[in-house]
C-alpha cells in the first residue's frame, strides 16, 4: 500500500477493495 500517492488512486483503490469483498 503506497503512502497515498495519489487521491484518485486512494479511492479507486477503496473501490476495488470493496467490490473485491463483495459488498
Amino acid at each position: 500500500m503506497a503512502l497515498l500517492r495519489s487521491s484518485r488512486e486512494r479511492w479507486i483503490q477503496t473501490i476495488v477493495w470493496r467490490g473485491s469483498s463483495g459488498s
